[in-house]
């Protein structure tokens, strides 16, 4: 065979091969166009209702091969017996995935599911329930801590064979996730007096607080007006008491969450009675010196003192007077007698 031939053969193969290459590039687009499509219907299942749960219902049991999507409400409550989901899924091997956006109080929660075969529940993400395995209709359990606000619940479940069942709810068991009393601590007595006393003492959080007091060392249900503020630091007046008594307390806290510490029998004495006070005595007010005019020379006593009241004088007009005229003739004009004294001052006669 010369050249030309041989060339015109080559030709001719090629030429037959184009319709396999043909095939072969359809059946590897058609594939990618088929995984694309896949992925796509997977992706979709990532909404996610708020109230309500948006179901993923796949063709096989590990959650691929999506072939519709719905909304099933809550509380979750299938029992297929031996039936499908729907059109459509067959009567086994299919799986489902429920994803929700519910709204959660601050509480201890129980989580219930049901299902033949099997599951996994989530909890924001967290895997809380794993029976990913085949098995008749079993009930699990499990109690979670929620906080106030809006958790997404999942629940991803499969069916082998026979009967299909898939039930989930949640009750509340606790109103608080807080299970731990307030701490006491610095518990004491101060500013005693013979009919009152304080009772201090402190809390690690927020707590309100109560006295019980009695005298003896038995609970006798005598109890101050409570503080119902939350604080740390607590103090409570007790008044009406017994002088020179013994008591017996106990304190008492409870926090935001209702959980509630103890701690006594602390004591303490009533001071007695202070004696009431003796009248006293006022103290005198000091005399000032006095001297005799023009002094400072006193004059013996006993002697002779005489004063006399006088106007100017004459018969019948202030005193008897026989004598006209000042007989003494001493520094007044007046018919007053007056004279010298050998003691240095003035004689009135």
């Amino acid at each position: 065979m010369d050249q030309t031939t041989e060339a015109s053969v080559s030709k001719k193969h090629l030429l037959g091969l184009i319709p396999v290459l043909g095939l072969v590039a359809a059946i590897i687009i058609g594939m990618a166009f088929v995984l694309f499509y896949a992925n796509a219907q997977q992706d979709n299942c990532s909404q996610i209702n708020t109230g309500s749960f948006y179901g993923c219902y796949y063709g096989n049991k590990n959650l691929g091969n999506l072939r519709y999507t719905r909304t099933d409400s809550y509380p979750l409550n299938f029992d297929w017996g031996l039936g499908s989901p729907g059109s459509p899924l067959g009567t086994d091997n299919f799986s489902v995935k429920w994803r929700g956006n519910f709204p959660f109080e601050t509480a201890n929660y129980e989580f219930s599911i049901t299902v033949d075969d099997g599951a996994r529940l989530y909890i924001d993400g967290q895997l809380v329930i794993d029976r990913w395995f085949d098995q008749a209709a079993t009930t699990y359990k499990a109690v979670r801590s929620m906080t106030s606000g809006n958790h997404i619940i999942e629940l991803e479940y499969f069916e082998t064979k026979g009967r299909a069942v898939a039930k989930m709810s949640w009750v509340k068991v606790g109103t608080s996730t807080d299970t731990t009393p307030p701490v006491i601590s610095g518990v004491g007595a101060s500013s005693i007096t013979p009919w009152a006393a304080s009772i201090n003492w402190n809390t690690n959080e927020p707590s309100d607080g109560q006295v019980e007091f009695c005298t003896t060392q038995t609970k006798c249900g005598m109890n101050a007006p409570a503080v119902s503020a939350l604080s740390t630091s607590h103090t409570i007046n007790l008044s009406n008491l017994t002088a020179g008594t013994t008591y017996f307390y106990w304190v008492r806290s409870k926090d935001v969450a209702g959980n509630q510490s103890e701690f006594g029998p602390s004591s303490f004495v009533t001071d007695v009675t202070p004696p009431t006070p003796l009248p006293s005595t006022p103290t005198p007010t000091p005399t000032p010196n006095q001297f005799p005019f023009p002094g400072p020379n006193a004059h013996n006593i006993p002697g002779l003192i005489e004063a006399e009241n006088f106007d100017n004088g004459a018969e019948g007009a202030a005193y008897h007077d026989t004598a006209a005229g000042n007989s003494g003739g001493k520094y007044r004009t007046t018919d007053v007698d007056i004279e010298s004294s050998t003691e240095h001052g003035y004689n009135i006669g």
